[in-house]
This record gives structure tokens, sequence and C-alpha cells, in this order.
């Protein structure tokens, strides 16, 4: 992915699901409680088209790779904030433990190799 290319690998991507209708309906209470220029059913139309297009790649690109995250995206914003923040807080503590791995690793061959 491009991604990668500009970055790196992410360490997990979160994909919140939720049917189709809930998007739509949040789509539109944030557009009107925003008070933002594309409130409009079109717009949003498209909006939600394009994310599934866009999103279907991504899925599966990163899968294989294990690093998705699937959360349900249904639940109250204050459980989905509480879900999202423990999905990201694992990722790091992985990482952080696969890094701290390497570092023994590479230590270890340092030290054989002297």
């Amino acid at each position: 992915m491009h991604f990668e290319q500009i970055v790196e690998e992410p360490l997990a991507v979160i994909v919140l699901d939720c049917p189709k209708e809930v998007a739509k309906e949040r789509l539109q209470g944030g557009a009107e409680s925003l008070a933002r220029v594309d409130n409009d059913e079109s717009i949003r139309k498209r909006q939600l088209g394009t994310f599934a297009n866009q999103t279907q790649e991504m899925l599966e690109y990163y899968d294989p790779r294990r690093l998705l995250i699937r959360l349900n995206g249904v639940s109250p914003k204050d459980e989905v904030h509480s879900l999202v923040t423990a999905a990201v807080d694992e990722a790091s503590a992985n990482s952080s433990s696969i890094t701290e791995d390497i570092r023994r690793f590479e230590h270890h061959n340092a030290c054989e190799a002297s």
C-alpha cells in the first residue's frame, strides 16, 4: 500500500463495523450537529460508496497481515471510544514487546560477534 511507502507499516488497522443504515444515520447526525454544508442525502450516499470501495481494498490488504482489528461500531460513542483505546493500547504494547525482543536479539548477536 502507498501508506507504507510514505510512512511505515502500521501497528494495527482498526475497523469499526456497523450496518450501512447506522453509518448513514451517524453521517446525517454529525452533519446536522456540526451544521455542515455537505448535509445532503446524495453527498452522504457518495461518501458511503467511496468509503466502502476504499475500505474493501484496505481490508483485503491488511487482513492477511494480521493487522486488522474489527470492533463493534454500533455501540454508544463512549463504548466505541473505550474499545478503540484498548485496541490501540494493546497494539502499542505488542509493538513494544516485539521491539524489545528485536533489541535483545541484536544485543545477543553483537555480544557473540565480539
